[in-house]
């Protein structure tokens, strides 16, 4: 039984790669809001971490197959993200939250985004400013998931996303992500969990100058391996791969957390970015719990394209 599961599985990886690859071509990626990561204990280990248990408030925003897999049945987040890349930076604030019953998972998630402000004039008068403009970003998610049997999961999320680029530039998508995740522990692999996925589906984008703009949509892998540890001691390594095929480029993520008595925490980690639109960087950061209660922190350091970064989130789970 399990071995025609994991064949069928692996079908539907080959197949839906397979179409993705096809359908690639050279418009360029819209929306890179929407590949922030938004949950600061994955951020801090370079992004990595969609096959994580660490935090699973933010499933909305990466993979919802995680959901039957938590411990707990209601978790929640806030955060506070400073992205600052080389053009224009940016203050975004977001929520997370995921809730499970009966091996189902529900989840929800929103984010704004503010910019910095700047003067912008007409085309009659270049030299004298008609007013100020603001961008600002908008995105609201949400997403179910099933347990399937007990090794393996299935997600979708559904995405809502609207970005004020100039005051003639105002975009709006829907896009969706499509996971499926599988714990090995029924295997001798105890500790490893892995999660495919392809992400940011949406339809593509015309601009006011009528250049074409595809969403950010990638195929993900994600592999998460919690090795067995000595007593009060948990240590988790992740390594995420991203295709973009509207771009046909490649990103990888490698982060680590190290735990004491599951309560205080250190992370840290590596992105390479390449040309797609999160570009490379290394963070880390610091994360407690207590009682229910999380508190993390992510603090980036970026390369080409981007300047430095810092989050930090405020949560709860039962």
């Amino acid at each position: 039984m399990h071995s025609m599961i994991v064949r069928k599985l692996l079908v539907c990886i080959i197949a839906t790669f397979a179409v993705a690859v096809a359908s690639a071509h050279d418009f360029t990626d819209a929306f890179p809001m929407s590949r922030i990561d938004r949950n600061p204990a994955t951020l801090s280990m370079g992004g990595a971490g969609v096959a994580s248990l660490s935090s699973l408030a933010w499933s909305s925003y990466e993979n919802p197959a995680i959901i039957p897999f938590m411990k707990e049945s209601v978790a929640g987040n806030f955060s506070y993200l400073y992205w600052k890349p080389e053009v224009s930076s940016f203050h975004y604030y977001d929520f997370g939250m995921s809730y499970e019953v009966s091996n189902v998972g529900f989840t929800l998630g929103g984010s704004y985004g503010r910019g910095e402000s700047y003067d912008y004039y007409s085309e009659s008068n270049p030299s004298v400013s008609s007013g100020t403009f603001t961008p600002d970003d908008r995105m609201f998610n949400s997403g179910i998931s099933f347990m399937l049997c007990r090794f393996l999961s299935f997600g979708v999320n559904f995405r809502f996303m609207k970005s004020g680029l100039s005051k003639d530039d105002d975009f709006q998508a829907i896009t969706s992500d499509m996971f499926i995740m599988t714990d090995f522990s029924f295997t001798d692999l105890h500790g490893l969990r892995a999660a495919f996925g392809v992400t940011n589906q949406g339809i593509t984008i015309r601009g006011a100058s009528d250049a074409n703009f595809d969403m950010s949509s990638s195929i993900v892998l994600g592999v998460s391996y919690s090795p067995e540890f000595l007593l009060n001691n948990a240590l988790e390594l992740n390594l995420d791969e991203d295709y973009y095929y509207n771009s046909k480029a490649v990103s990888f993520s490698f982060g680590a957390q190290y735990g004491y008595c599951g309560r205080y925490f250190i992370r840290g980690g590596f992105r390479y970015g390449g040309s797609t639109v999160i570009p490379s960087f290394i963070s880390f950061g610091p994360g407690i719990r207590y009682s229910g209660l999380s508190l993390d922190s992510a603090f980036i350091f970026g390369f080409s394209g981007l300047k430095s970064g810092m989050s930090f989130g405020l949560g709860y789970s039962f």
